[in-house]
């Protein structure tokens, strides 16, 4: 009996303990929602926007016209003419029980808007010329990351007078003198 007892006690404690509180249980999204998170993929041109950023983003880490880079390019076009699909897959259902109708709403009316469609047309260009100050904020942030970590717990890493990020040397272009790999 007492053995019954912890069962049935240890099973309805860990069914309280994975259940997650009502605030974060979503209703399954409505058809309308479906519908809208659609149209509102669409309104994204993904299939365009994500390739354009992509290759924008790597002219702007790596300027410059090298056969690796072009090669590199047509890799990533490529590799996201495939995932396509799977994005939109998983993509649409995540948007659709996120967001209300109501706000589903709203952001397919701005992304259809000229105004929406000119923002999407310009992120590909502001990521480009974002890429170089995102370079070097993220090699700020690791060098700041490895001072604090050294002076909680000093490593190898920490041995010279100034600790230094694996990233800190700024990335250099890919050009086609690069050494060839094993």
């Amino acid at each position: 009996c007492a053995l019954v007892f912890w069962s049935l006690a240890s099973s309805a404690t860990a069914q309280v303990a994975l259940t997650p509180p009502s605030s974060l249980i979503k209703p399954a999204a409505t058809d309308r929602q479906r519908r809208l998170a659609h149209r509102y993929y669409d309104a994204l041109h993904m299939e365009t926007t994500t390739e354009a950023y992509a290759r924008a983003a790597l002219k702007g880490l790596f300027p410059g016209e090298s056969a690796d880079q072009k090669n590199q390019l047509e890799d990533l076009a490529s590799i996201l003419t495939h995932m396509r699909a799977k994005m939109r897959e998983k993509l649409e259902p995540i948007y659709a029980e996120t967001f209300s109708e109501r706000e589903l709403e709203g952001l397919v009316q701005f992304y259809e808007s000229p105004l929406g469609q000119s923002l999407i047309a310009k992120q590909p260009e502001v990521g480009a010329r974002i890429a170089p100050f995102m370079r070097e904020l993220t090699n700020e942030m690791m060098s700041e990351m490895m001072a604090k970590s050294c002076e909680r717990e000093p490593s190898v890493l920490c041995s010279s007078a100034k600790p230094r990020s694996p990233l800190a040397k700024p990335l250099q272009p890919i050009s086609d003198a690069s050494p060839a790999k094993p």
